[in-house]
């Protein structure tokens, strides 16, 4: 009689692992798990013991920010932000507690409980790969790379791209691109093996000779004209600072026409002007300064951009 129930029981059971909604959620805690608190009959006689207690419980706090190997931060890769942010939430929840310490009498340092990641609510599957998320675009093969069974190095190759080889993405886990194999079915690959195909037409229409011959004979005559503006705004700017240099200063003015033994209001008179006129070649060193930083920006932009040219047309 004990056979014939225990049949049906296990039936159940396996029918619950089998159906989606039946089986509960996956809980998952970090290397340490929670961490639990401290409790002392009369906290006064160990208050030094308290706070080095809680200083503890916090270095445990930042360091439960993974799981116990790492085959499983592998295989469960969602769940190490959610434990960090955790991790935060735990040190400030035992900073609080800090002031327990200074209490008399009975005193608990309370656990924080909660370290938690439901496999269900993370960007983690349960068959241990990153959510694929849907993508439709063509794409060509950057160089010559490998096809994985799934978005990482650990699974093993199923084919192989050339370089160039047109394929159609369909969706993205992470760094790697799931594309429809050209044998058929879905394969992976990591996303810096392909490149778009309106890049990979921009490129060959850089490699054009005639296009690219054109284009730096273009940009060479513009380098040689910024360099000369360049050399001719230096030039400007050098002669303004050195004119402005050797021009008298309010005070020196007037000390010079009292040497010369001129009038007190002529001497003010011929200081205001030497003012004035310094002023204004202050206004025109400063334009010719402005004019200059623009200069050499320009040339410096038009000779990166020439140097980038003619390394794509090689």
């Amino acid at each position: 009689m004990l056979r014939i129930c225990a049949a049906p029981v296990a039936a159940l059971s396996a029918l619950a692992l089998l159906i989606p909604g039946m089986a509960s959620s996956k809980e998952l805690k970090p290397k340490f798990g929670d961490i639990g608190g401290v409790y002392y009959t009369d906290v006064s006689e160990n208050r030094e013991a308290c706070r080095q207690a809680i200083r503890n419980k916090i270095a445990l706090c930042r360091q439960n920010t993974n799981f116990e190997s790492n085959t499983k931060n592998r295989k469960y890769p969602g769940c190490l932000p959610i434990f960090k942010r955790q991790a935060q939430s735990c040190v400030v929840h035992f900073r609080h507690q800090t002031s327990k310490c200074d209490l008399s009498g009975a005193a608990r340092i309370t656990d924080f409980t909660g370290f938690s990641c439901e496999v269900t609510k993370t960007v983690v599957q349960e068959g241990g790969g990153p959510e694929i998320s849907p993508l439709d675009r063509r794409m060509k093969a950057r160089t010559g790379s490998n096809l994985r069974a799934g978005p990482g190095t650990n699974h093993r190759v199923v084919g192989s791209l050339r370089t160039g080889q047109e394929v159609q993405v369909t969706g993205r886990a992470g760094d790697w691109l799931r594309i429809a194999a050209p044998g058929g079915g879905a394969a992976f690959v990591h996303g810096s093996l392909l490149v778009a195909m309106a890049e990979q037409r921009q490129k060959q229409q850089n490699r054009n000779p005639a296009v690219n011959a054109a284009q730096l004979a273009q940009l060479e005559r513009q380098v040689a004209a910024a360099r000369r503006a360049q050399q001719a705004a230096t030039a400007q700017y050098g002669n303004l600072r050195r004119r402005h240099s050797s021009m008298l200063t309010w005070a020196d003015a007037r000390a010079r026409c009292q040497r010369s033994r001129g009038s007190s209001e002529s001497c003010k008179s011929v200081a205001d002007r030497a003012h004035a006129q310094r002023a204004q070649s202050l206004r025109r060193l400063k334009r010719a300064q402005r004019d200059l930083s623009r200069a050499r920006e320009r040339y410096r932009m038009l000779k990166r951009r020439y140097r980038k040219l003619r390394r794509e047309s090689r």
